[in-house]
């Protein structure tokens, strides 16, 4: 019989986790799995949302604690040595075959290294994507380099990662597992939501996840504010906020979020809605309106419109439904206003990443990869 693959998978944030958990399920059953999980996880400030992880039956945990607590960039490098540190005595033990990584957080970035000095094949999923506000390219392009086995959202990133010189037979364009989420999800009820979060929803309701821009030097708390300002005047509208990720300065903004809730009746600020309840709210509002990745990716599959603000998902694909605002008040107020007519929203054409059986597709080919011969890794040598 066949000894089954030793396989590590990374989460840092709910995020990334609602996107492997269902690759999780498959593997788990055929593989010998451990998850490592460190960040926002196991964070009280962020809904510590590694009770959840807990509960998955039949597969090791490994937890890395850092301080998410203290968001500057003294810490997040000094966290990266507590990762290292942590790799060293993981790795040496657990003897892993393959590492799963995804997306493009400061955080993954060690674990990747480390990988690579254990000679630990490397598997990433939404690589060759481009975000031009945020210093995520950077990390993902780097994580992209440092992996072996690549799985992308959309024909345009495999073309990408070609260009950067990645073999084009270990790119595999299996779509965005976050679709597929969306479209499997057992949707809780709008008088559901309203008891679980203790609110009702008003007349008219807006979804807003808001995350620091950091690859540009801008007044980032200024820019939230015209954000809240420009919200607490829309007294018809009741805005629903989910915490940003942990991410530089990320705090600054939960403090300022959590200051304006007070004394605003029409706002409700939720830390962790988990998968189902995140995507059953935005399907029970108007609208989103941020600068996440779900108004880009998740949002459209649910056939509702995006206000995209400022420039962090510069550079992503986009449907049509997604408009670009800047982060003015008289833009999106206009903006805003906008969305409200009903008639213009029912011209609103919607497109997305769709792709059928992602995370299954993406399982069954991570338990069948060649990994002979994937050191020294090979790129395209073209001039």
């Amino acid at each position: 019989m066949k000894n089954k693959l030793n396989i590590g998978i990374v989460t840092s944030t709910r995020a990334d986790f609602f996107l492997l958990e269902k690759i999780i399920f498959y593997i788990k059953k055929k593989s010998n799995l451990k998850i490592i999980v460190t960040g926002s996880h196991l964070s009280k400030k962020h809904g510590y949302s590694y009770e959840y992880i807990s509960k998955i039956k039949n597969c090791k945990k490994i937890k890395i604690k850092i301080k998410v607590e203290d968001t500057s960039q003294k810490s997040i490098v000094k966290n990266s040595g507590i990762i290292f540190k942590s790799c060293s005595k993981i790795f040496n033990k657990e003897n892993f075959q393959l590492l799963l990584i995804l997306g493009d957080r400061f955080e993954i970035l060690p674990f990747a290294a480390s990988a690579l000095a254990f000679n630990i094949p490397i598997a990433h999923i939404h690589g060759g994507e481009v975000t031009h506000g945020s210093i995520d390219d950077q990390i993902r392009h780097s994580l992209s380099k440092l992996s072996n086995f690549h799985f992308t959202s959309h024909r345009d990133y495999k073309k990408r990662l070609i260009q950067m010189g990645e073999i084009k037979e270990n790119i595999f364009n299996f779509g965005s597992p976050g679709v597929e989420n969306v479209l499997n999800t057992e949707f809780i009820t709008k008088k559901d939501l309203e008891k679980n979060f203790n609110f009702s929803f008003g007349k008219k309701n807006v979804l807003v996840n808001f995350h620091p821009e950091t690859s540009v030097k801008n007044d980032m708390l200024k820019e939230f504010k015209v954000i809240l300002d420009t919200c607490k005047n829309f007294k018809n509208i009741k805005f629903i906020f989910t915490y940003p990720n942990f991410d530089n300065n990320s705090n600054l903004i939960i403090n300022l979020l959590n200051k304006y809730n007070k004394s605003q009746k029409n706002f409700l600020v939720v830390k962790n809605f988990g998968q189902r309840a995140f995507f059953s709210m935005i399907k029970n509002v108007d609208f989103v309106m941020g600068n996440s990745s779900s108004g880009i990716i998740e949002a459209p599959v649910l056939k509702k419109p995006t206000i995209n603000l400022g420039i962090r998902q510069s550079g992503r694909v986009k449907a049509p439904s997604i408009f670009d605002c800047k982060i003015k008040k008289k833009s999106i107020i206009k903006m805003i206003n906008l969305l409200l007519n009903e008639k213009l929203t029912k011209k609103i054409k919607y497109k997305n990443y769709l792709k059928l059986n992602t995370s299954k597709n993406i399982s069954n080919k991570l338990l069948k990869l060649n990994l002979t011969k994937v050191f020294p890794k090979k790129f395209i040598n073209k001039v």
